[in-house]
C-alpha cells in the first residue's frame, strides 16, 4: 500500500512538473508587436522624431525595468505615394500576453512621461496607426 501511494505521489509530482514547464515556457515565449504607421502629409521625417521623443523614451524606461525586451524603428523602404505605411514600431515582449501582462506597471511610465511636441504637433498631427500585428519567431528547424 506504502508502494502504491508512493508511486501515485511521484507520478503526480513528474506530471505537475511538465505542465508547469509547458505553461511557462508558453508565457515567456518573446512576441513581437508591430504597430504599423503612416506620415500624415509627408511629415514622416517630424514624425520620427515624435517616436523617439515620446514612445522611445518611454520604450528605454520599460526596458530597463525588465517590462519587455527589446523595440526598434522599421522604416519602409518603398517610397511610392500609394504605399500603405511609413514605419513600424517594434516592441518585443517576454510573454505572449504582451502588453496585457505589463499594462499596470507601462501606465506608470506613461503617466510620468510628458509628452514632447515637435513643431507644436502632437502624434495625431503627425502620423496614423494602420494597424497592428502580434509576431511569434518561430525557432530555425
Amino acid at each position: 500500500m506504502r508502494r502504491a501511494v508512493l508511486l501515485i505521489s511521484m507520478v503526480f509530482a513528474l506530471l505537475t512538473n511538465v505542465l508547469a514547464q509547458e505553461s511557462s515556457s508558453e508565457n515567456t515565449q518573446n512576441t513581437w508587436t508591430y504597430t504599423y504607421i503612416r506620415a500624415i502629409d509627408n511629415q514622416e521625417k517630424e514624425l520620427i522624431e515624435f517616436l523617439v521623443a515620446n514612445w522611445f523614451a518611454m520604450d528605454s524606461m520599460a526596458v530597463k525595468q525588465g517590462l519587455f525586451n527589446d523595440y526598434k524603428l522599421i522604416e519602409n523602404n518603398d517610397k511610392s505615394p500609394d504605399r500603405a505605411w511609413d514605419l513600424i514600431v517594434a516592441v518585443e515582449y517576454y510573454t505572449r500576453g504582451t502588453y496585457t501582462d505589463i499594462q499596470e506597471e507601462w501606465q506608470k511610465i506613461r503617466s510620468a512621461h510628458k509628452t514632447v511636441l515637435i513643431n507644436g504637433k502632437n502624434f495625431p498631427d503627425l502620423g496614423k496607426v494602420i494597424k497592428t500585428e502580434e509576431l511569434v519567431f518561430k525557432e530555425k528547424h
